[in-house]
């Protein structure tokens, strides 16, 4: 491809990330189409990106990884955030922690019950089996068998994540052996998106099979300014790539894949967001539509940790170290072992009113101790991560300077709404019961965050507030529906635009309950079925 040189195509997608691999793929299988995809960051080459134990390499990357930081967080004291997010083919599913989950079922009729039709549960479930190849529930009808992107049980997991199991059921929770089938609560082991104990990234599953098509353009290093429009109706893209303004043109459709952070951006530097906003950053207005940017939720998080001498749960320490060794050759020959592992083994949903009908909270539990930027830090221990599934807080994204290059201001408005403390708070003393009870008692744990002195109530908010973050699963910046701030209709098509969707986790109008990656792929196989029904 010649820098400035002037490209016409149908389909012009902007961002490589999931939602976008999966319109790459679908959408170049009609050869009658060409398609060309735009991604900002490199191609999935490195390898740190394929083994699971290097995840932690990759949450601070300066060349894969958005780097992006919140404003100061009023409720969560008032501190600046930090966001990772995917700047690479496969965007976050590059660098996330492999896990596959759907949510709870209801969380999709509740979409539909908003005003969306077609996004029930019923509705969106034949998506999930199209895209899925899971290894272990072949005769399953809550999952598929032949869709590109593989889910498997990891291959090594530790005794330690048994306990946790254990623990669960000796509370007197029930012990869940698949959390994406009709019923996902309880404790159990999550499922992982890797074949043969290397990640399965949304590239490797959708892109890399099709990346030869002749009628599929991938452009990498390919920063997306903004869409360009004739009157309302999107004609193109406008982007720079190895300093050289490059524009493309779409006969047919621009989609914008960008992520949850990235799509509202290039929409209100585009003219599409707020008018009055807009005007005062020197951006003419193309359609007024308020809701962009608007309605960001993520799921809060606080964690407990332990330490102990006991060095059954993964861990780094002299006593080890023939344990260690042997991983490496497990892993070398056999892709087994610690380094197959992503370390979030463990999961819980649970709900903290017997009253509810679904789960309110999530357990992660990793057998290691718990260090902020590495999965598995010197010594041993294990933690748990206690997760608010739906929050009452919202956010927002808004554009600072128009520059392409310039990071928008990010609110998440993180435990910003007291409903969201008091049910974290509740969690939390839930998760204690779980880690001081029978089946860990032979750890001798002790309790290092918060510490087993902090114990009424003030005072672990104010530690909640202190240390909380989030589980990396921002969704709702674009949200669909039929309101005045709602950004998209049903089809995914942007409101009072001709020509123009947005299909990434922007789009969902509330949270879900769990992991967000395998419901983005979901909705992107739903739209391209959409866009392909419009002829």
């Amino acid at each position: 491809m010649n820098p400035g040189k002037y490209q016409v195509f149908d389909f012009i997608i902007i961002g490589g990330g999931s939602a976008g691999c999966v319109l790459a793929n679908r959408l170049s299988a009609n050869p009658t189409v060409s398609v060309c995809l735009l991604e900002a960051g490199p191609r999935d080459s490195s390898p740190l990106i394929h083994v699971p134990l290097a995840m932690p390499a990759l949450f601070n990357h300066p060349v894969m990884n958005w780097r992006m930081n919140t404003v100061p967080q009023t409720g969560a004291g008032h501190r600046s955030i930090y966001v990772p997010r995917g700047k690479v083919l496969g965007g976050t599913s590059a660098l996330n922690g492999m896990v596959y989950q759907r949510g709870h079922p209801s969380d999709y009729d509740d979409w539909a019950k908003a005003g969306n039709p077609g996004w029930s549960f019923k509705d969106v479930m034949p998506y999930f089996l199209k895209s899925e190849n899971n290894e272990i529930w072949k005769n399953s009808p809550f999952h598929g068998v032949a869709g590109p992107l593989v889910v498997t049980d990891l291959k090594t997991r530790s005794r330690t994540t048994e306990r946790f199991i254990a623990a669960g059921e000796s509370l007197g929770y029930l012990r869940c052996e698949d959390f994406n089938a009709d019923n996902p609560e309880g404790f159990g082991y999550r499922q992982v998106t890797q074949r043969n104990g290397l990640r399965m990234s949304v590239a490797r599953a959708y892109l890399t099979p099709v990346k030869h098509r002749q009628n599929l353009v991938i452009v990498t290093g390919a920063l997306v300014d903004r869409v360009t429009f004739e009157g309302r109706r999107a004609t193109g893209v406008r982007f720079l790539q190895d300093g050289v303004w490059q524009a493309f043109e779409a006969r047919r459709e621009v989609l914008l894949s960008a992520g949850v952070f990235g799509s509202p951006q290039i929409l209100q530097r585009s003219g599409i967001g707020a008018a009055n906003e807009l005007r005062a950053l020197g951006i003419s207005v193309v359609h007024d539509l308020p809701g962009v940017g608007e309605n960001l939720q993520d799921h809060a998080a606080i964690s407990l940790s332990y330490d102990t001498d006991n060095i059954e749960p993964y861990g780094l320490s002299w006593k080890v170290a023939p344990r260690l060794a042997w991983d490496g050759i497990q892993y070398l020959f056999f892709r087994r072992g610690l380094i197959s592992s992503n370390v979030l083994e463990g999961n819980a949903f649970i709900r903290t009113h017997p009253a509810l009908s679904r789960p309110d909270i999530q357990f992660s539990f990793m057998p290691a101790r718990r260090n902020p930027q590495r999965n598995v830090g010197f010594g041993h221990g294990y933690a748990m991560s206690t997760v608010v599934l739906r929050p009452y807080s919202r956010g927002s994204v808004q554009l600072i300077t128009k520059a392409a290059d310039e990071q928008p201001r990010i609110d998440l408005g993180l435990l910003s709404d007291e409903r969201d403390v008091q049910l974290i708070l509740r969690g939390l003393k839930l998760a204690r019961r779980v880690l001081n009870s029978e089946p860990f008692a032979l750890y001798k744990g002790r309790e290092s965050l918060p510490g087993a002195a902090v114990t009424d109530d003030q005072a672990l908010i104010e530690f909640i507030r202190n240390n909380c973050g989030t589980t990396f699963h921002p969704v709702g910046t674009c949200a669909m529906g039929s309101g005045p701030n709602h950004v998209v209709d049903a089809r995914l098509a942007v409101h009072g635009i001709e020509g123009l969707r947005v299909i990434d986790a922007s789009i969902m109008p509330t949270q879900i309950g769990g992991n967000t990656n395998g419901p983005t792929v979901m909705i992107a196989e739903k739209a391209a079925d959409l866009i392909l029904a419009s002829g």
